[in-house]
């Protein structure tokens, strides 16, 4: 097509729009690419960052139960100590 319109003597000015019709779709063509291949960038990096926050999640999980067993524990040594107090007779005494 450029070949084409190179040789026309007669209809250059049309065949020079045509040229500059051709560049701006090829630019267009080249910054969509461009701008697909970033997508798809970004959406490879959505996925780990979402893969890292599920991970997150089930540490956060793991940690709260834990917590939670910990706190349970500690509740049950505390009656244990407070029977344990009551039968040395030391509540009320600085001991």
């Amino acid at each position: 097509s450029n070949a084409v319109c190179a040789d026309l003597v007669s209809g250059g000015a049309a065949c020079h729009i045509k040229l500059m019709t051709e560049t701006a779709e090829n630019l267009i063509l080249e910054h969509l690419r461009a701008i697909r291949a970033e997508l798809g960038e970004v959406k490879r990096r959505l996925v780990n960052v979402e893969t890292e926050m599920v991970q997150q999640g089930r540490l956060i999980a793991i940690l709260v139960d834990g917590q939670a067993h910990a706190r349970a524990r500690f509740a049950e040594i505390e009656v244990r100590l407070d029977r344990i107090e009551k039968r040395l007779e030391l509540v009320g005494h600085d001991a």
